[in-house]
């Protein structure tokens, strides 16, 4: 038997307590399974109690997202793993010797990848009510591109979901009926760059984009593109003051299964252990509650009404990474990023050093064609802002790394901080926005302001609310760093409808690089 004897003596003497009377809740732990599993499983975690409790198998959660826990398995970096539950293991099977790395594999739940549309623009566009016309990735795209309807979507390099939508559009664009190949890249083109002109907000998540659009901090957009269980439990969770409406394209969706999949590198008491898990999962009843507790379609019950469309996905990781480049340098706006670097006596040392770094990441992903980055230190008083251009097909982008990394390693620390006049100088620099560019202001600091012309909140709050209505919408997302204040980090980022990123937890680096990838 895969267990040990003493194992069984241990779950034999708990049914033996509780034949005696004595309350003992959960069965005995005879095996911890380790999972790589995708970050949204979260809610699975009560199910998973009762099947701890019933079974005695303890499931361990390690959360990643699809395409980071997809490349673990796949360069075989899977120590202290026995199993893998993400979204799809179709990535897995565009790396070559990816599959070999997995054993069993089963699909316990799965969700499509639709669009939410709030009610008053689904009524305004004649999406989804009883007798409309049936919506497809056409319709949603001529809607874009005439200017009648603006979405938000994460990103595509990162989140499954936007991954999946922009498959679902270019395969349908395609019109072959079957999986889209690199030569059908550029056909699809025009209708992409037709649907995402009208993206008015992003994210690296869909859960951090959900959290913008309930805060209401995308103004002007009608709705979202996610996971069905997703919208379903937004539109359940009583935060919305005006519910989504589902739509399914007629043309066809890709849907997240869910596989829970047993590693090949699992030794055998994993593996009963994953079987054990399995039959749990697959009862009838647990099937039910998963469906309830999670909004993802199960064998029992879905999400929605009627039968979807389902479009295959590429049989090669070119074709994801042609996608990717298509969405980042023709279809999506490009950024106009200001960054507000605080350079002052604080920030000498590890803190500098961590910045330099930071900034070495801007240039450490593809460079948009149209691309605008712009550096404005401060300290005492603001420093002159530098702009790099990226020129179109960025064939100067080797050129544009190196002035930057160049322009970082020259920085030093000195003087106060004067926060607030640094901001209103990126206003400044900015100017009128102009609708070709997603704009922001990124603002790192370690400290509270300390001088400058705009000593403290209220001064900031006069000079913005002074600013021409189109320039006061260019949000500010401050970094949380070191000694910054929290409280006035968050009320720049309310005002200013932006969002905070935290760098304490983890690194600058990585704060900065999840920036790059939501904008």
């Amino acid at each position: 038997m895969p267990f040990s004897r003493s194992a069984r003596v241990l779950l034999s003497l708990a049914l033996v307590a509780v034949l005696a009377g004595d309350a003992v809740p959960i069965s005995p732990v005879l095996f911890t399974l380790r999972v790589l599993a995708g970050s949204e499983l979260a809610d699975m975690r009560p199910i998973l109690h009762e099947a701890r409790r019933e079974t005695g198998i303890a499931v361990e959660l390690s959360p990643t997202s699809t395409l980071e826990g997809t490349t673990k398995v796949a360069r075989g970096d899977t120590a202290g793993h026995d199993a893998m539950w993400l979204s799809t293991n179709r990535y897995l099977a565009m790396f070559s010797g990816g599959t070999a790395k997995t054993d069993a594999s089963t699909r316990i739940m799965s969700t499509p990848v639709v669009l939410g549309v709030r009610a008053s623009a689904a009524d305004r566009l004649g999406w989804g009510r009883t007798g409309d016309q049936p919506v497809t990735w056409s319709t949603i795209a001529s809607a874009a591109a005439d200017g009648r309807f603006a979405f938000g979507m994460s990103d595509p390099a990162r989140s499954n979901s936007a991954m999946s939508a922009l498959v679902a559009v270019a395969t349908s664009s395609a019109g072959r009926g079957a999986a889209l190949r690199r030569q059908d890249v550029p056909q699809a083109t025009p209708r992409l760059r037709a649907l995402f002109h009208a993206q008015k907000a992003t994210a690296p998540s869909t859960g951090e984009l959900m959290y913008e659009y309930v805060r209401d901090l995308g103004r002007g957009i009608d709705g979202l593109v996610a996971y069905e269980s997703e919208l379903l439990e937004l539109n359940a969770s009583g935060r919305l003051g005006e519910p989504l409406v589902l739509v399914y394209p007629r043309d066809g969706v890709v849907t997240a299964t869910y596989q829970l999949t047993l590693l090949s590198s699992a030794t055998a008491q994993a593996k009963d252990a994953y079987n054990r898990l399995v039959r749990f999962l697959l009862q009838p009843h647990v099937q039910r509650r998963i469906s309830q507790t999670t909004w993802r379609r199960t064998g029992q019950g879905s999400g929605a009404e009627g039968g979807l469309v389902e479009l295959p996905f590429p049989a090669t990781y070119d074709v994801i990474e042609d996608l990717i480049a298509a969405y980042r340098g023709e279809l999506n706006r490009p950024a106009r990023t200001v960054y507000v670097l605080d350079v002052s006596g604080s920030m000498r040392g590890e803190r500098l050093e961590a910045l330099r770094q930071a900034i070495a990441t801007l240039t450490s992903g593809p460079l948009v064609a149209g691309e605008q980055i712009t550096l404005l230190p401060f300290s005492t008083v603001p420093g002159t802002p530098v702009t790099f251009h990226i020129s179109a097909g960025a064939a100067d982008a080797g050129m544009v790394r190196d002035r930057i990394r160049a322009y970082a390693a020259g920085l030093q620390a000195a003087g106060d901080t004067a926060m607030y006049d640094a901001l209103a100088a990126a206003y400044d620099a900015l100017g009128p926005p102009d609708p070709a560019w997603i704009t922001t202001i990124v603002l790192l600091t370690d400290g509270e302001n300390t001088g400058g012309r705009l000593f403290d909140l209220g001064d900031f709050l006069a000079y913005h609310d002074a600013l021409p209505e189109g320039a006061a919408n260019v949000p500010i997302l401050p970094i949380l760093f070191a000694g910054s204040n929290l409280r006035v980090m968050q009320e720049l980022a309310e005002l200013t409808g932006g969002h905070t990123y935290d760098g304490r937890s983890g690194s600058l680096t990585e704060a900065f690089a999840r920036i790059r990838s939501s904008r």
